[in-house]
């Protein structure tokens, strides 16, 4: 086979970096700081181009469009409504169905960009690192997110939150998730800080703090029996426990926290200078670099694929074998590329979160994971979809 018969042709998940700037300086965000010397603004034209590539190329029926920056909202309201209005002319020709989604820190939302978000239906998700205490520590403006996702919430557009484990948050993940409950909040993904971007010089989170992080997570779901706040992540670790997949398993479903992501396969980004990266994490370096809109090598795509995916020797000799495999996030390539000490500490927490479970009464542990299925179900707009 040719490589131009294979590149970009699963492609599911198109992320558009909108723009490199934004209102906030988040104490960790994978952005750099000062700016990196791209253009701050995605062009109109740029957003065209990387549509055009993707849906003549993709054999997906549903492509799923994802807005974030810097800080989205920032960019012009008319270009939002020129790249979705270019995007579902493209979906027709090529007879797919495409939607739209956001990634925004909520704080710029005014009555004209909820009406672009109400029109367009673009579910927009936001970040919340706890209540106002812990949140202004590391991101600020906690009260105007807070009306801003209860405007969100009124569209019938609120995605849910992100919410990133750090130094300051580690030990009262559980008390988080309990805000978050009395918020109304109940589609939370809680990640673990890397030491990146902005956050280049932050001391990365040893074992036993990651460790904090998942007990507090499972605390809270073994409290509320997994029937309030589902957490995206743990939901994953305790059906991965319950249920082990096999390596089959890995290989068909290319998701963050499988061995095997879809970075480059099933997903792929374009910055605000057109060029092309296998996912938001990746673009932290340009050694995962996998062309441009305007010029794209198909031997140098594979080749870049090829190396942001291989497997160290670790992964062939000690992870394949770990019992704790069938919990484990495995690690992004993107990110562990530039901190690898984050991912060898989330790798011992794993394992000491396995051995934590295997304490644990297995029959609650079930009835956590069926009550999660059943939540996932009612607030993640991916499980709506009968493709995922």
């Amino acid at each position: 086979m040719k490589h131009e018969s294979y590149v970009l042709r699963n492609i599911k998940d198109m992320h558009f970096e909108v723009c490199n700037v934004c209102n906030l300086s988040c104490m960790y965000c994978c952005a750099y700081q000062p700016a990196s010397g791209k253009r701050p603004f995605m062009p109109l034209e740029t957003a065209q181009k990387y549509i055009a590539l993707v849906f003549k190329r993709t054999c997906a029926q549903v492509v799923d469009l994802m807005f974030y920056g810097g800080e989205a909202l920032l960019h012009d309201v008319s270009w939002f409504h020129d790249v979705i209005e270019y995007a579902n002319k493209q979906a027709i020709e090529h007879n797919k169905e495409v939607r739209f989604l956001m990634q925004s820190n909520a704080t710029s939302l005014d009555a004209e960009k909820l009406d672009l978000i109400r029109k367009h239906n673009i579910v927009t998700g936001t970040s919340l690192d706890g209540p106002p205490d812990i949140n202004e520590k590391t991101r600020g403006k906690t009260n105007l997110v807070m009306e801003n996702i209860l405007r969100l919430k009124e569209a019938r557009a609120f995605g849910g939150v992100i919410c990133i484990v750090n130094e300051n948050n580690y030990h009262k993940v559980a008390e988080i998730l309990e805000f978050f409950e009395e918020q109304q909040i109940f589609w939370v993904a809680v990640n673990i800080v890397y030491s990146i971007g902005r956050g280049r010089n932050l001391v990365p989170l040893n074992a036993h703090k990651v460790f904090s992080a998942y007990e507090g997570i499972y605390n809270y779901l073994e409290n509320t029996k997994g029937k309030k706040v589902v957490e995206g992540n743990m939901a994953e670790k305790l059906n991965r426990y319950i249920h082990p997949p096999s390596l089959t398993d890995f290989k068909q479903k290319l998701i963050c926290n499988y061995p095997f992501c879809g970075g480059g396969i099933t997903a792929i980004l374009c910055d605000s200078e057109g060029d092309l990266y296998p996912c938001g994490c990746a673009n932290a370096t340009t050694q995962f670099l996998l062309g441009n809109v305007n010029s794209l090598d198909e031997q140098a795509f594979m080749d870049r694929i090829h190396r942001f995916h291989e497997k160290s020797n670790k992964y062939n000799e000690e992870c394949r074998l770990c019992d704790a495999a069938r919990i484990c996030n495995f690690g992004c390539p993107g990110f562990k590329a530039i901190d690898n000490l984050t991912d060898e500490s989330e790798c011992r927490a794993t394992k000491m979160f396995y051995a934590f479970l295997k304490k644990r009464d297995q029959q609650v542990i079930q009835e956590i994971v069926q009550n999660l299925r059943t939540g996932k179900q009612e607030h993640d707009w991916r499980s709506k979809s009968p493709e995922v």
